[in-house]
């Protein structure tokens, strides 16, 4: 995703709180026809997705200033 690229996460994870259909697919993790078919998917219908969204949302949620102010919070939390 910071590279722009749609992904494929399986649906029983945490990054499923990340990904949505705008810049990717959710599966299920252990569902080889399922990870198959999303990679043909994805291959098929690539230029459908927003390279620049979704890299945007990737540097929004996780960012290095983003972590930053997450990081100085926690520090101040400690001291």
């Amino acid at each position: 995703m910071a590279a722009g690229l749609p992904v494929i996460v399986g649906n029983e994870t945490a990054p499923k709180e990340f990904v949505d259909a705008e810049c990717g697919l959710l599966v299920p993790p252990l569902d080889i026809d399922a990870i198959a078919q999303a990679m043909e998917y994805l291959i098929q219908h690539r230029d459908e997705f927003d390279s620049s969204a979704i890299r945007r949302k990737v540097v929004q949620r996780f960012g290095f200033e983003v972590f930053g102010r997450r990081l100085f919070e926690i520090y101040r939390e400690v001291c």
